[in-house]
């Protein structure tokens, strides 16, 4: 995010000269007026705003991923469904057991998007 830091001149000519030498002047510089050195900075810190947008595309991707596990829950259902459960004991088995796992990270998701749905409402409350 940009930032100003300003120094009033000469009387924090030094400190002014030590941020300088620690901080790279943005595009728009190092400003003078008057007394005052204005120096811009970015100091990589996100905004809210561009947190946010980052919280709703995680929100977005979370919904895609619960929705991609339950049409392969559906699938596998219907899929199991139609097997015969003594002849085909094995795949019957084998999709239970996948339906079981499946289940467990459709709720892991559905925790995930309550938490980013949380999150996005106290920091829109923020801005």
């Amino acid at each position: 995010m940009l930032q100003v830091k300003t120094f009033t001149l000469p009387q924090q000519e030094a400190e002014a000269n030590a941020f300088l030498a620690s901080h790279k002047p943005a595009d728009q510089g190092i400003n003078f007026a008057e007394n005052f050195m204005f120096v811009f900075y970015e100091d990589f810190t996100p905004s809210k705003a561009y947190e946010l947008v980052e919280l709703q595309q995680l929100l977005e991707s979370a919904k895609a991923a619960k929705l991609q596990q339950e049409i392969a829950s559906f699938t596998m259902q219907n899929e199991r469904d139609g097997l015969n459960m003594k002849a085909n004991k094995g795949k019957y088995e084998e999709l239970s057991s996948h339906l079981m796992d499946l289940t467990s990270k459709i709720k892991l998701q559905g925790h995930k998007i309550t938490f980013l749905e949380g999150r996005i409402a106290d920091l829109t409350a923020q801005l």
